[in-house]
């Protein structure tokens, strides 16, 4: 066999030879020479045993045993082991089994290798993780037993090293240049609001790894009642009510909150905030912060936190309060100030509230803003169809309220309205406006549902009626450009007191104390965006006096009061 393979070596290698010698009789370089050698050469080999050589080339160019040799020695150790055991006839094929053998026992020598170091690796975590597992069920069956007291400790040592990790960080950032003293986290925001961007970014970032995910509910003692700073007490409060989403505490948004308007934003760590968990625990978030608190929703994972002015149950009316050229609404119960809408851009208004809430308060409040701003105003149409009772005596104080509490007046009013109403809108085609440069008409109704309600009998009256109905409802789709203002107050918004169409034209919706939150789904169409009311537990729990407003014109929602006036318009010169 090695007599063979020597030969057919000696035969390869004259091949190889003529090969370059004809080269360099066509006048080729030496490179060329060397170039034709070589590849002749593995031509010839090749041509006779294709097969076993791309087997050995494979195993000494690609094993990663042999890394560490040049690729020539690898080359010329796969001739050489080639030339070997190359044989003629059948015996090759026992000589490719004797190395497909070889190379097969040398890949499984290499695996079982990797595999008992992956297997060891595996069996050194398996270990520290059941030590891991045996220290935290001894740090709970510890923590079990505790006692409250033990519990109270544990929390404040907690408290301190959070604090301590906190100063920790700001201390790094500018050195001496701030000094937090005990356990007072005021400094935190008040740094956090006048440091660069880089510096805000790490202390929001040590903030948040504060906030640790929750490993075990029993672990967690109650929040310390003696927390000397607000700031501090809102850094954890979402620890104290326990609120989170997938094991991780809410959180305080450093950068949306304005804490000179004690507005405080809280985000969720990693799924959307749970609202109705904040509400439920808002009487804690009252006894801890100290005061009146109220949620809204900012978007699916944050919310407001803001705190209620203290007001007494009736604000008097002051004169001080009205404004030219704005309409006076009450006081808003988040801020403590005055509330206004411009009349310029007065749109339509539903004032929903049942017998009691508050409605004829804040009606007489806003006919005192019209009256201020009377010039405003071309006509103030008061209808009151219980014989005037209520608005009767708001008749005689200017000559431009007109008093209607006949039903019989109404169709023809109505009528004489529409078609005002109409030459205005000719006027702004002509003259190429949006908006009518004039001055507006107000048509006031108390208890509108005396109108819907209304059971013609005779043709004519059922034909008044229909027209009526038809007037006022064209009349909310199309005159506020026209300055032409429906004002319609009513206690249910249900479709047996006004038409669904026609609800839906006034875009400004006050809603007092009702009996059910469905009751204000009606006027608003959807109740989760409104200030205030998820504070409250509902609309059925409006203080008299208080209501919601919100108005789809401008987007403005609000929670406000309105003020008391026991006399029209006695307490003030108007």
């Amino acid at each position: 066999m090695l007599i063979s393979g020597t030969i057919r070596g000696q035969l390869w290698l004259g091949f190889s030879s003529c090969c370059a010698y004809v080269v360099h009789l066509k006048g080729g370089d030496a490179d060329d020479v060397i170039n034709t050698l070589m590849l002749s050469g593995l031509l010839s080999m090749g041509f006779f045993y294709a097969r076993w050589l791309k087997e050995i080339y494979r195993y000494y160019l690609f094993n990663p045993r042999f890394a560490n040799l040049t690729f020539f020695k690898r080359l010329s150790g796969s001739l050489l082991i080639f030339g070997f055991l190359a044989d003629r006839r059948c015996r090759f094929v026992r000589c490719f089994d004797i190395g497909q053998h070889w190379l097969a026992c040398c890949e499984k020598a290499f695996h079982d290798q990797e595999f008992e170091t992956f297997k060891q690796t595996i069996e050194q975590e398996r270990i520290a993780l059941d030590r891991e597992i045996k220290i935290k069920r001894a740090e709970l069956a510890k923590v079990t037993s505790w006692t409250s007291e033990q519990r109270q400790r544990q929390y404040q040592r907690t408290m301190k090293r959070v604090a301590q990790n906190l100063r920790t960080v700001i201390y790094q950032l500018n050195g001496d240049s701030l000094t937090m003293k005990d356990d007072r986290l005021s400094d935190v925001f008040h740094h956090h609001q006048h440091a660069i961007a880089h510096h805000r970014e790490l202390i929001e970032t040590a903030y948040a790894e504060q906030m640790l995910p929750i490993q075990d509910g029993k672990k967690l003692a109650m929040i310390s009642p003696h927390q000397q700073s607000i700031e501090g007490k809102l850094l954890y409060l979402a620890a104290l009510i326990r609120a989170e989403s997938d094991n991780h505490y809410d959180r305080l948004d450093f950068k949306r909150s304005d804490f000179d308007s004690q507005r405080y934003v809280y985000i969720a760590a990693r799924k959307g905030i749970n609202l109705d968990h904040w509400d439920k625990h808002l009487p804690a978030i009252n006894a801890y912060l100290g005061g009146q608190w109220m949620v809204e929703p900012l978007d699916g994972t944050s919310l407001i936190l803001s705190q209620l002015k203290e007001l007494p149950p009736l604000i008097p009316f002051k004169e001080e309060v009205l404004r030219k050229d704005q309409l006076f609404y009450g006081i808003n119960v988040r801020s403590g100030e005055p509330y206004y809408n411009p009349i310029e851009t007065l749109p339509h208004h539903l004032v929903v509230g049942q017998s009691g809430s508050g409605k004829s308060v804040f009606l007489k409040q806003t006919l005192a803003s019209v009256l201020f701003n009377i010039e405003a105003f071309e006509k103030v149409y008061l209808v009151d169809l219980k014989g005037g009772v209520e608005l009767a005596q708001y008749a005689a104080l200017h000559e431009r309220f007109e008093l209607v509490d006949d039903y019989d007046q109404l169709p023809a009013i109505a009528a004489e309205i529409y078609q005002t109403m109409r030459q205005r809108l000719s006027y702004m085609r002509d003259k190429g406006e949006t908006v009518y440069p004039d001055r507006h008409i107000l048509f006031v109704v108390d208890e509108y549902a005396q109108i819907n309600q209304f059971e013609p009998i005779t043709r004519d009256e059922k034909f008044n009626h229909k027209q009526l109905l038809s007037h006022l409802n064209r009349i909310s789709m199309l005159g506020r450009a026209a300055k032409v203002t429906i004002w319609a107050q009513l206690q249910k918004a249900t479709i047996d007191n006004i038409s669904a169409s026609f609800r839906n034209n006034l875009q400004s919706k006050i809603c007092f104390k009702v009996h059910s939150n469905y009751d204000a789904a009606i006027v608003f169409g959807s109740t989760e965006d409104l200030p205030g009311v998820t504070s409250l537990g509902g609309f059925q729990n409006l203080a008299k006096g208080r209501f919601i407003f919100s108005d789809d014109v401008s987007g403005n929602a609000a929670y406000l009061q309105a003020t008391m006036m026991e006399n029209p318009f006695r307490q003030a010169n108007i």
